[in-house]
C-alpha cells in the first residue's frame, strides 16, 4: 500500500515512519542480532540498548506529532476531531450540485471483541491497522476516512450508485481471514450510508448514527443494522475459511 501524507488521507503510523526514516526494517533488525555469536551479543548489548532507546524516543516523538496534528496514532487516520474538521472543509471545496452525490458512511467492526478477547490488545491493535489499510484500498483518492471511535470508522466520499453496491464495494477486502501472529481471524463491518450534510449538529449526529449501528436500528440511515442474521452469515463465511467455529453453531460466541 502507498502511504499518503495528504491532509485528507491515511498517513503512516509511527512504526512505519520510523522504518522509512531510519532504513531499518524489523527483519533486518532480527537478522543482525541473529547473526551474532554469544560474545558478540554481549559486546554489542549496550549498543543495541542505545539503538532501541533511540528508536523508542523517535517513535514517541512521532506519536506526539501525530496527536497534535489530529491523527490517530495506531492507524494513521484522521481522529474524530480532525475528521469533523475535514467534513466541514469538504463543503467549501465542492460545487453546490456536487454535494448531492456525497455519501456519509459509518462502519462498526464485527468480530473485533473476539480478537481482543482471544489474542489480547496487541492483536486488536494489529487488526485495526489491517482493517484500516484494507479498507483504504477500496476508497477513491479524494475520500475522507477517519477513525472516530474504538472500533468505529467514518467515510465521506462521492458515490452516484446504489447504496447496497457501495456497501458491497467497501466489504471487498473483508471476505478473507486476517492473518496475524496469533492466528487467523474473521473481521467484518456493519455499514450504514446517509446523504452527507454538514451543520452545527454534525458531531451529535455522528454519535447517534454510531449508536444506531451498535443497537442495530436504522435511525433513518440506509443500512443493514436490523438484519443481525445477515451480519452473522457474512462473518461465518470468513470464519469457515479461517477454520474458526461458526457463529450459527456456537451461540455463546454471539455475545462477544
Amino acid at each position: 500500500m502507498m502511504w499518503h501524507m495528504d491532509d485528507k488521507r491515511q498517513i503512516a503510523p509511527p512504526s512505519i515512519m520510523f522504518k522509512e526514516a531510519s532504513g531499518v526494517s524489523d527483519d533486518a533488525w532480527r537478522r543482525e542480532v541473529a547473526g551474532m555469536n554469544f560474545e558478540e551479543r554481549g559486546r554489542n548489548l549496550e549498543g543495541l540498548k542505545k539503538i532501541q532507546e533511540k528508536k523508542d524516543r523517535l517513535i514517541a516523538e512521532l506519536e506526539e506529532k501525530l496527536k497534535r496534528a489530529g491523527y490517530d496514532v495506531l492507524t494513521g487516520l484522521p481522529a474524530r476531531a480532525r475528521f469533523e474538521e475535514q467534513a466541514r472543509d469538504v463543503l467549501l471545496t465542492q460545487k453546490p450540485d456536487a454535494s448531492q452525490s456525497l455519501k456519509y458512511i459509518m462502519l462498526d467492526l464485527d468480530g473485533f471483541k473476539e480478537i481482543n478477547d482471544t489474542g489480547g490488545h496487541e492483536a486488536g491493535d494489529r487488526a485495526l491497522e489491517l482493517f484500516a489499510e484494507t479498507l483504504q484500498q477500496q476508497l477513491p483518492e479524494n475520500a475522507i476516512f477517519g477513525r472516530v471511535g474504538g472500533d468505529e470508522f467514518a467515510i465521506i466520499m462521492k458515490w452516484d450508485g446504489d447504496n447496497a453496491d457501495l456497501r458491497d464495494k467497501l466489504r471487498q477486502g473483508l471476505w478473507e481471514p486476517f492473518l496475524m501472529r496469533e492466528g487467523k481471524f474473521a473481521l467484518g463491518a456493519s455499514i450504514g450510508v446517509a446523504p452527507f450534510k454538514y451543520d452545527d449538529e454534525f458531531g451529535d449526529r455522528l454519535d447517534e448514527n454510531l449508536k444506531a449501528i451498535q443497537a442495530e436500528s436504522d435511525n433513518g440511515i440506509d443500512g443493514v443494522y436490523s438484519d443481525k442474521e445477515q451480519k452473522h452469515q457474512r462473518l461465518d463465511i470468513v470464519r469457515e475459511k479461517a477454520g474458526l467455529p461458526l457463529l450459527k453453531d456456537n451461540p455463546a460466541l454471539l455475545k462477544r
